[in-house]
């Protein structure tokens, strides 16, 4: 049994072209896959929501990941230190506030 009809105004009736040169339809298609989209979906949130919701948080760009890790070794020190009875005295404070400020980045809508 196939998927269900949609109602008409649930469809997508109209398309868009769009021309591109070679390097933009390969960073478009870059971008996409790192946000685990496919290209038309993509274009239809940037254009839409000018915002992009990245279905798949794992799914960082290296220089993401290097700032998550390294900040996140600085929260694990600090709780660490909390544990001991200890205050961190290097500012733990700011690296939560770069966590929060990078992961409401990166994640829209999930640490506002």
């Amino acid at each position: 049994m196939g998927r269900p009809r949609l109602s008409l105004g649930q469809l997508r009736r109209h398309q868009v072209t769009l021309s591109l040169r070679d390097r933009e339809l390969a960073e478009l298609k870059r971008r996409a896959g790192v946000a685990g989209l496919s290209v038309p979906d993509y274009l239809r949130q940037r254009a839409i929501e000018g915002r992009l919701r990245v279905s798949d948080p794992r799914r960082l760009g290296a220089a993401e990941f290097r700032e998550v890790q390294r900040l996140a070794v600085n929260v694990n020190q600090m709780a660490r230190v909390l544990h001991q009875g200890r205050q961190p005295g290097w500012g733990g404070e700011r690296a939560l506030v770069r966590l929060h400020r990078l992961l409401s980045r990166l994640l829209p809508g999930r640490y506002d």
